[in-house]
């Protein structure tokens, strides 16, 4: 069962955020960023907000504090679809493939696999050079309804 911040812990992490939020849009990135860890390290707990946290590093190409926050996230949290996603993407996001597969595979594992996620485990495929694997997913993502110009294009 995954853990909620209390109340206070959320509104702690919420002003840290938005503030921090404020700083990254002016460019201060290395504040923003000491901002975004606080507010994670308050809500360490509750996997949901951890992940809008990291989503938010993610943005402003804070990655491996995103990765160091989300790695300890899926030994707290193993059983977020979400937290695993997340780390999938990030680590893609840095070309390490042979870490980003595997979180795609866990988040896949954990729940009924969106048509958009299956795809984005098709790029990292691909990128991996594993492009039978990486048709298989497409074949997946377009029963679930996946119709993008992006499909067809890793096909």
């Amino acid at each position: 069962m995954e853990k909620q911040a209390t109340d206070t812990q959320v509104q702690q992490a919420a002003t840290l955020f938005k503030d921090a939020w404020t700083l990254a849009q002016q460019d201060r990135v290395e504040e923003a960023s000491r901002g975004f860890l606080g507010a994670a390290e308050v809500v360490a707990g509750d996997a949901k907000i951890l992940v809008d946290i990291c989503s938010r590093l993610i943005s402003i190409n804070y990655d491996n504090e995103a990765i160091n926050i989300l790695t300890t996230a899926s030994e707290h949290h193993p059983e977020s679809r979400e937290v695993w996603l997340t780390l999938g993407h990030a680590l893609g996001k840095m070309w390490q493939l042979k870490l980003a597969i595997p979180a795609y595979e866990r988040a896949l594992e954990l729940g009924s696999p969106a048509a958009n996620d299956l795809l984005a485990y098709a790029d990292l495929l691909f990128r991996a050079r594993r492009p039978d694997e990486a048709r298989e997913a497409i074949l997946k993502a377009r029963e679930l309804g996946a119709s993008d110009p992006h499909t067809l294009y890793l096909q």
